[in-house]
């Protein structure tokens, strides 16, 4: 029976299986945090578009409705205007306009800037690793 000695082992083991580990480790948790992102920037922003745009048509409303108040006389057919004029606007709020009008900001920053970081970390780790490697040899 011949006798290996436990140093072949740990030696191959700590310097194959942690840089494939790590690896492995940043595609996983790069992966997790980047659906996490893409669900707020599909899901979160429209909706803060949307609370937006409710505050903003509050106030034109809360305007228009107070230029009504003088004359009394034409105050009704006023107000009927402003309601009016405020379903139109509404009716731009579904979920297709909102999408249609945010698809461009979701794309850029929900899609593009995780590859593009992605691909910058991958390099920096690279070129921190060649580096390592470099003063392990020396």
């Amino acid at each position: 029976m011949s006798h290996v000695p436990i140093s072949a082992f740990v030696q191959e083991s700590q310097t194959v299986l942690p840089a494939r580990n790590l690896k492995r480790g940043f595609d996983r948790l790069f992966l997790v945090l980047s659906v996490m992102w893409l669900v707020y920037w599909a899901g979160v922003y429209p909706s803060n578009v949307v609370d937006g745009k409710s505050k903003t048509e509050a106030q034109i409303w809360t305007q228009e409705e107070h230029n009504c108040a003088y004359p009394p006389e034409h105050q009704e057919a006023c107000l009927a205007k402003v309601e009016v004029d405020h379903q139109h606007r509404m009716e731009g709020w579904s979920g297709k306009s909102i999408y249609r009008e945010v698809w461009a900001t979701i794309l850029i920053y929900g899609a593009a800037v995780p590859v593009l970081m992605y691909g910058g970390l991958r390099a920096f780790g690279g070129v921190c690793l060649w580096i390592w490697h470099g003063y392990k040899e020396a």
